[in-house]
């Protein structure tokens, strides 16, 4: 239903069946890609399930999962087509703390290059002095747990309204007697149509990560939403 949704809409606009056969041949390279580097489901647990969760409050406003407005390094983790939009140097940064002493910081930088829009951004997660415990249950003092992840990103008009988009990043999650280390990618595609702009995110891709107490697999997940642009400057979005 909703691919055929998003075919319908295309078929609409100028150029329908070019426009159409690109977007298809995009859609079903971000499929096989998904599809290739899913992990297997007999995994475990998830880890770094925080590359989910929106990074600022004005990307939680605009649309979570799919902020097609923003323009900024945030979209590495949203969707990276939509950084083709950028028109200028744009950076970010931003605080988030949770009453448990959870804390992260994040910040970022996009810029024009070339054809497209070049994005860089890290984050590091962590919290407080927790405490540790043997295997038997006796104390062994203290840790300090941080989750870091490193990301870049492009993307690029690809005309007719069609734009897609690159990402990738690398992980580490500092645990005693279980570090991870990983990396991931995503890919998206963007439809602008008028007022309205579609989107289709494949995110968060990569293999297992084994650990001294299992294994664990990304947040691998698929994310779809649009925008449409009313008016008086007010955004109606869906994702």
């Amino acid at each position: 239903m909703l691919l055929a949704f998003l075919a319908g809409v295309m078929n609409r606009t100028n150029d329908n069946a070019h426009r159409s056969r690109r977007s298809g041949a995009l859609l079903g390279l971000l499929l096989l890609v998904s599809w290739i580097l899913a992990p297997p489901a007999q995994s475990r647990s998830f880890a770094f399930e925080s590359l989910r969760d929106p990074l600022t409050a004005l990307q939680t406003a605009r649309g979570g999962p799919q902020p097609s407005e923003l323009g900024g390094a945030e979209l590495i983790r949203a969707n990276p087509a939509w950084l083709a939009s950028t028109d200028r140097v744009r950076i970010g940064a931003s605080h988030r703390s949770w009453q448990i002493g959870l804390q992260q910081q994040w910040s970022g930088a996009a810029w024009p290059l070339g054809r497209g829009t070049v994005a860089l951004e890290g984050s590091a997660l962590h919290a407080g002095e927790l405490p540790a415990f043997e295997p038997d249950g006796s104390p062994a003092g203290s840790f300090h747990p941080v989750e870091l992840v490193v990301g870049a990103g492009f993307g690029a008009p690809l005309g007719g309204g069609v734009s897609a988009g690159l990402s990738g990043q690398l992980l580490y999650l500092d645990a005693p007697g279980d570090p991870l280390r990983g990396f991931c990618l995503g890919a998206g595609i963007g439809l602008e149509v008028g007022r309205t702009r579609l989107g289709l995110a494949l995110r968060n891709l990569g293999p297992e990560m084994a650990g001294e107490n299992g294994t664990y697999r990304l947040p691998a997940e698929a994310a779809i939403g649009a925008t449409v642009s009313m008016r008086r400057g007010l955004d109606l979005a869906v994702s």
